[in-house]
C-alpha cells in the first residue's frame, strides 16, 4: 500500500498540531518532520466528546454537535472563555473533557436544560473564575459538586429549582 502525504499544513516549529474529531494517528514516513504526534489523552478526549454527541436524544444531537465544536475550538486555541449557553443541553459535557481546556477561566452553561451536576464535575478546572449555570433545571446539588473550583470567584445558580445546597458541596 502506497503512503500518500495528505497533510494540508504542518504547524510552525514549537506549535502543536491541531486536533480534530477525525484525528486518530499520524504516520508520515520519509519526511523530515521533527515532531508531529497526537497524544493518547487527546484521542480519549475526542472519543468522549463523540460518544456524548452520538448518545444524545435526537432532539438534542445538533446542540451537542455545536457544543462539541466549541469545546474542541477552546481546546485547540487555548481559550480562556467557553460559551455553551442557550444550546438546550440536558447534561454537562462528559467528565475528562472540559478539564483539558487548562486556560479556561470563564464557563457559561446558562439557559440550557441541565438538571443535575455530577459530583466532581469540575475537577481539573483549576483556573476557572466564573461559572454561570443560571436558567437551567438544576434541583439537587450533590456532595462534592464544586470540588476543584479553588479559584472560583463568581457562581451564578439563579433561576434554577434548587432548594438546598449541602454543606459538603465544596469538599472533596
Amino acid at each position: 500500500m502506497e503512503n500518500i502525504n495528505r497533510a494540508r499544513s504542518i504547524p510552525p516549529r514549537n506549535q502543536k498540531a491541531e486536533i480534530t474529531e477525525h484525528t486518530r494517528s499520524h504516520s508520515i514516513p520519509s519526511n523530515k518532520l521533527e515532531l508531529f504526534q497526537v497524544s493518547e489523552p487527546s484521542i480519549i478526549f475526542m472519543e468522549k466528546l463523540l460518544k456524548w454527541v452520538n448518545e444524545a436524544p435526537t432532539d438534542e444531537k445538533q446542540s451537542r454537535k455545536v457544543a462539541k465544536e466549541r469545546i474542541i475550538n477552546a481546546y485547540n486555541q487555548h481559550l480562556t472563555t467557553l460559551d455553551l449557553s442557550n444550546l438546550a443541553l440536558t447534561s454537562l459535557p462528559p467528565a475528562g473533557t472540559l478539564n483539558k481546556i487548562t486556560a479556561l477561566t470563564v464557563l457559561d452553561l446558562s439557559r440550557n436544560q441541565i438538571s443535575t451536576i455530577p459530583a466532581n464535575a469540575w475537577t481539573g478546572l483549576n483556573n476557572l473564575n466564573v461559572l454561570n449555570l443560571s436558567e437551567n433545571q438544576i434541583s439537587i446539588i450533590p456532595a462534592n459538586a464544586w470540588t476543584g473550583l479553588n479559584n472560583l470567584t463568581e457562581l451564578d445558580l439563579s433561576r434554577n429549582q434548587i432548594s438546598t445546597i449541602p454543606a459538603n458541596a465544596w469538599t472533596g
